[in-house]
C-alpha cells in the first residue's frame, strides 16, 4: 500500500510541476503582451502629443505677431479684423486638435481590441491546458482510489481470516471492521481529493479570467477619462 501510494504521490507531484512551469511561463507571455501593447498605446500617445505641441506653438507665434500689431494700429476696423483672424485661426486650432483626438481615440480603440484578442486568445489557451492537467490529476486519483480499495479489500480479507504478516496499528485496524467501513473510508478519501483538485482548478481558472477581465476594464475606463479630459480643456 505504501509503494501505491508513493508511486501515486510521484506522478501526482510530476503533474504538479509541470502545470507549476507552464502557468509561469504563460504568466511571462501575457506581461510580455501588455508591455508591447502599453509601448504601442504610449508610441501612439506621444506622436498625438507631438502633433498638438506644434500646433500650438505655431499658433502662439501667430497670437503673439497679432497682438504686436494690434498694439501699432488705432483703426477700429482694423483691430477689429485682426482680432476676428485671430478667433477664426483659434477655432482651427480646436478643429485641428480635436481631429488629431478623434484620430488618436480611433488607434487607440483598434490596439484595444487587438490587445483584447491576444489576451482572450492566451487565456483560453491557458484555460484549456489547466483544464488538461487538472483531468490528469483525476484520472490519477481514480486509478490510485481503485488500487487502493482493491488493496484494502484483500487486506481485509486477512485480517478476517487473520494471515497479515504485520500488525495493522490501532487506527489502522478500527477501519477493518467490515467491508462497508473500509470502502467508506476509502471512497470518502477519494471524494475529499477530487473535491480538492476541483476547487484548486476552479480558482486558478477563474483568477485568470477575472484578471483579464479587469485589466481590460481599467484600460478602457483609463482611455474614457482621457478623452474626456482633452475634450474637456
Amino acid at each position: 500500500m505504501i509503494e501505491a501510494y508513493e508511486l501515486y504521490k510521484s506522478k501526482f507531484c510530476k503533474i504538479c510541476e509541470e502545470l507549476v512551469a507552464f502557468g509561469l511561463k504563460e504568466a511571462q507571455n501575457r506581461e510580455k503582451e501588455k508591455t508591447m501593447f502599453l509601448a504601442a498605446v504610449n508610441k501612439a500617445k506621444d506622436a498625438d502629443k507631438e502633433q498638438g505641441v506644434l500646433v500650438i506653438n505655431e499658433f502662439l507665434t501667430y497670437k503673439k505677431k497679432v497682438l504686436t500689431e494690434l498694439g501699432q494700429v488705432s483703426d477700429p476696423r482694423v483691430i477689429d479684423q485682426k482680432i476676428s483672424e485671430l478667433q477664426e485661426e483659434l477655432s482651427n486650432v480646436w478643429d485641428t486638435l480635436m481631429g488629431y483626438e478623434l484620430q488618436l481615440a480611433e488607434q487607440l480603440e483598434d490596439v484595444n481590441k487587438d490587445f483584447e484578442r491576444t489576451m482572450s486568445d492566451l487565456s483560453g489557451t491557458f484555460t484549456e491546458t489547466v483544464q488538461n492537467y487538472f483531468t490528469q490529476c483525476r484520472e490519477l486519483e481514480l486509478m490510485h482510489h481503485d488500487k487502493l480499495t482493491e488493496t484494502a479489500l484483500l487486506i481485509m480479507e486477512k485480517v478476517v481470516k487473520n494471515e497479515l504478516e504485520e500488525e495493522l496499528p490501532e487506527d489502522l485496524r478500527l477501519l477493518f471492521v467490515d467491508k462497508d467501513t473500509i470502502t467508506n473510508a476509502v471512497n470518502t478519501s477519494h471524494d475529499l481529493h477530487n473535491q480538492r483538485i476541483d476547487n484548486k482548478e476552479d480558482e486558478i481558472v477563474t483568477r485568470v479570467g477575472n484578471n483579464k477581465e479587469s485589466y481590460n476594464a481599467r484600460i478602457m475606463e483609463g482611455e474614457v477619462q482621457r478623452n474626456r479630459h482633452r475634450v474637456a480643456r
